[in-house]
């Protein structure tokens, strides 16, 4: 089993991800105790750290979700990041580990400390002990006669929120609170609370499609001019198998008695589990396996030992590119990636571990990038020199519409009519804050960025979008959007800038700790 876990290690981090997240099962149905392994992990500074003592503050992490100190938990996860995953939904909990040992020796070193009674008013702010909205000193002792089970015990926990009490005092020593810039909260209560009053003209590229006409020497000069960029994708064609994981659902009955509890099926699910687990790895043994004596493909997925656990059997493909795989994989993704990623001499795919379960797969067939010939992509060249060509005439046109707007403003004319009279209909927008995209229009945040620069009164120069052009209106911006809390509202802005101000200021202290120490894995 031990060459398994090695082998699909992401997937298994991913579940261990997971079961992090799951913050209440990891307090109240604690794992059985583990052997701690005293294997060198990483070295940080002159300090090395062992595969237990990480496991460990993993799980110091876990308390952390469980008492709803995600905001802490991010921040330590997240500061001076250097072993962030480079696999799509999988975390890396390295810059939590060292994060946290750093904090606690600069806390030391600085004499910021924490008393039992910061600690215990901690613990009854928290959620996870409360009944009713006051603090359970039952559910307390539940959680450590839980947690004791794994070797975790009440100095563990106390350590932990002692961690993130520190954290806050280091920030408070090392960052002290320096007020926002007048200023500053002024040009951001301005960005937030300005009502804007705006009207847009639309330009259509499919307005504008008539008359254009793309000549074969058009097309001939594009490709060659890009002929480099057209290349065919590649191909891949392969046999699969998938091996479905088992679930509670597979062991409980389809109907019930009105009244009656299903059966609990908590046994019958953990004993297919390990069955299944056996026989992934004994499949993957065989389904390697190259030599002379290897069972055939065909004869190997109908052994008894796997019949329970594959579903289909076998299943083939014609050559498909990674940009459109056949109907039935769209869905899965994890196996098309897990193909052009492929590069063994055998065309033998490591497996693909999913939530619903492993892929093992064989490339059949390879068909690798090529030079296109200009008769494979002259429709597709077609199609875009006419793109191009409505995008032009579009912008043309809204670049026309501007100075004959622009002259029937300056002379008193309304946006509306001045819009009207030079052949095009003014559409107001709702009114909205810069702070917000505006609602009931396409193209929304390019809108709000046009007017970004806009003066009261000024019409944009025409601005591209995918369909076509716009001209921008800015009628008026007016303050404020609600005077009665503007006092309030100026202490939120002032508050999130001193905290910016502080978290950078932080930031980089400690980046330049984390630089000295090098931590890298062993």
């Amino acid at each position: 089993m031990l060459a398994l876990i090695r082998r699909y290690q992401y997937g298994l981090m991913l579940v261990v991800a997971i079961l992090v997240i799951i913050a209440f099962a990891f307090l109240y149905n604690p794992p059985v105790q583990q052997t701690v392994d005293t294997s060198p992990y990483m070295k940080i500074g002159d300090k090395t750290l062992t595969i237990g003592e990480k496991e460990k503050l993993d799980q110091s992490q876990g308390i952390l979700y469980a008492m709803q100190k995600y905001q802490y938990a991010f921040a330590i996860s997240s500061l001076a990041q250097k072993f962030a995953s480079q696999t799509p939904g999988e975390r890396n909990t390295d810059d939590f580990v060292i994060n946290t040992l750093l904090l606690r020796d600069e806390a030391k070193k600085l004499g910021v400390s924490v008393s039992d009674w910061e600690i215990n008013e901690e613990i009854k702010k928290q959620r996870t002990f409360e009944t009713d909205g006051e603090f359970d000193s039952t559910k307390w002792k539940n959680v450590l006669a839980n947690l004791q089970r794994q070797g975790l015990n009440e100095e563990f926990v106390r350590e932990t929120l002692a961690d993130a009490i520190r954290y806050d005092k280091l920030k408070a020593l090392v960052a002290p609170a320096v007020a926002a810039s007048p200023r500053g909260v002024k040009e951001r209560y301005e960005d937030q609370q300005s009502k804007i009053f705006s009207s847009i003209v639309t330009f259509k590229q499919a307005d504008h499609a008539e008359g254009i006409e793309i000549a074969d020497n058009e097309i001939q000069a594009y490709y060659d001019e890009n002929k480099d960029g057209f290349q065919s994708q590649p191909k891949r064609a392969i046999k699969y198998v998938f091996f479905k994981k088992p679930t509670a659902a597979d062991f409980t009955p389809d109907t019930t008695i009105d009244g009656e509890e299903p059966p609990d099926a908590t046994a019958e699910l953990e004993a297919k589990t390990e069955e299944y687990a056996k026989a992934v790895y004994a499949f993957d043994t065989a389904f390697a396996d190259t030599s002379e004596e290897a069972i055939p493909l065909e004869t190997l997925v109908t052994d008894a030992q796997y019949v329970d656990f594959i579903n289909g059997g076998i299943k083939s493909t014609e050559p498909f590119s990674q940009s459109s795989p056949p109907a039935e994989m769209m869905a899965k993704r994890q196996l098309v990636s897990g193909v052009f990623s492929t590069i063994s001499s055998t065309d033998i795919g490591t497996p693909v571990d999913t939530p619903e379960g492993y892929y093992f797969f064989r490339i059949t067939e390879r068909k690798e990038s090529a030079q296109q010939e200009l008769d494979e992509v002259k429709d597709d060249i077609a199609n875009t020199l006419t793109a191009e060509k409505k995008a032009n005439a579009a912008s043309t046109a809204a670049a026309e519409a501007k100075e004959t707007i622009d002259a029937l403003l300056a002379s008193g004319k309304t946006f509306a009519e001045a819009a009207e009279e030079a052949g095009a209909t003014a559409t107001e927008i709702k009114m909205f804050t810069s702070g917000q995209n505006p609602i009931g229009v396409a193209d929304g945040g390019v809108i709000k960025q046009t007017i970004a620069s806009l003066a009261n009164g000024e019409v944009s120069d025409p601005t591209d979008t995918p369909t076509g052009a716009l001209l921008v209106y800015l009628e008026s911006r007016e303050l404020p959007l609600d005077p009665e809390n503007e006092e309030a509202t100026n202490a939120t802005i002032a508050t999130a800038l001193q905290d910016v101000e502080q978290s950078s200021i932080f930031q980089n202290w400690f980046r330049n700790i984390k630089d000295k120490a090098d931590p890298s894995l062993l």
